[in-house]
């Protein structure tokens, strides 16, 4: 594990004297099934450091905490679920570097940097947040979060505000001049990304049983969802319902509105006992009952939610599904824009 440099504060220090707009409600986030998790650390999004690759930021977060001990940060790298990771270290307390406490605030910033200049998409999708206040909601962290009485320090979003700032500086940053501003950072490719997998707290879903699902996997990543489109998938996580998935929908204001209204299309493709192709697409109209969020930035975003009931018998076939977001003033596009694939236990 290659040692991770401690940075000065002052830079994180100047964040505070940015002041969010006030005509901006704030964005909250930290919840896995609500908008703008993707600000998360536990948010999907491959990580490249040195030779090395994380599936989330909190992963190389932990991995920085425990860096004098190869066979934890390996353990750490190889679960896939961020919440049994979470889960792990509490058992690792006493191999945690001595001087975590005073390395976390600058090694935090530095994973934040290089999770948003190695993908554009999110980098993006930071700046659409225009000026409004960042709070990470958290009741157990009043450090990097607001805490329970919502006095902490809140400094994750404060990180992600100076982070907001320093890229809006660069209209369109060239990939070379972010490789001089952040070491390590590295170009990364096209992803496929974990949506749910089989973890501690899952067996109340999915008993343990032939057939049981492991995995739920998107392709492309969420994370490299398209965010100059004038829609695109926002976030989708595993919801409180076994077989049932919560979806988001971002939208821009020209794509809201219009007699006919976005859709979003489901397809299920699966084969039949005799090994026949079939498929079912079905087309869902967004209105404004399942409008969660919007912010008047950028000309307007606006954010849909909606559950999305997974058919287990045509999973067990071997059923795919896709999903596409349809502007209807634009073309229609030429395929879907996200597949899930899932994987079933064979015991």
């Amino acid at each position: 594990m290659v040692d991770i440099e401690i940075v000065s504060s002052s830079e994180l220090s100047s964040a505070r004297s940015i002041a969010p707009s006030t005509n901006t409600s704030p964005i909250y986030f930290g919840v896995e099934t609500e908008p703008f998790f993707f600000l998360s650390s536990l948010f999907p999004s491959q990580i490249s450091f040195g030779n090395q690759q994380f599936l989330t930021a909190e992963a190389l977060f932990q991995a920085a905490r425990f860096a004098k001990h190869p066979n934890l940060v390996t353990a750490i790298q190889n679960t896939k679920w961020s919440g049994d990771v979470l889960d792990k270290i509490q058992h690792w307390t006493d191999y945690a570097a001595n001087d975590w406490e005073e390395k976390k605030r600058s090694i935090m910033k530095e994973i934040q940097e290089l999770k948003f200049a190695q993908n554009k998409e999110l980098r993006a999708r930071l700046l659409q947040t225009g000026n409004a206040e960042i709070i990470y909601r958290s009741k157990a962290d009043n450090f990097f979060g607001c805490g329970e009485d919502s006095q902490g320090l809140n400094l994750l979003g404060r990180i992600l505000m100076y982070l907001r700032s320093y890229f809006r500086a660069w209209l369109e940053p060239e990939p070379a001049l972010l490789m001089k501003c952040f070491k390590w950072a590295q170009s990364r490719p096209d992803t496929c990304s974990t949506v749910w997998c089989a973890n501690h707290a899952s067996e109340k879903l999915y008993p343990r049983a032939k057939s049981a699902l492991e995995e739920i996997t998107i392709t492309p990543a969420i994370s490299d969802a398209t965010a100059s489109e004038s829609g695109f998938l926002h976030g989708i996580a595993h919801g409180d319902k076994p077989w049932t998935l919560e979806v988001l929908i971002q939208l821009r204001e020209e794509a809201k509105d219009g007699a006919d209204g976005p859709q979003v299309g489901v397809s299920h493709v699966w084969a039949d006992p005799f090994g026949n192709a079939k498929d079912e697409v079905v087309w869902m109209p967004l209105s404004s009952k399942q409008l969660k969020t919007s912010l008047t930035v950028g000309g307007g975003i606006y954010i849909y939610g909606f559950p999305l009931a997974i058919d287990q018998h045509l999973v067990v076939r071997g059923c795919t599904v896709s999903i596409t977001v349809w502007d209807p003033k634009s073309a229609k596009r030429s395929g879907p824009d996200h597949n899930l694939s899932f994987i079933l236990s064979k015991k």
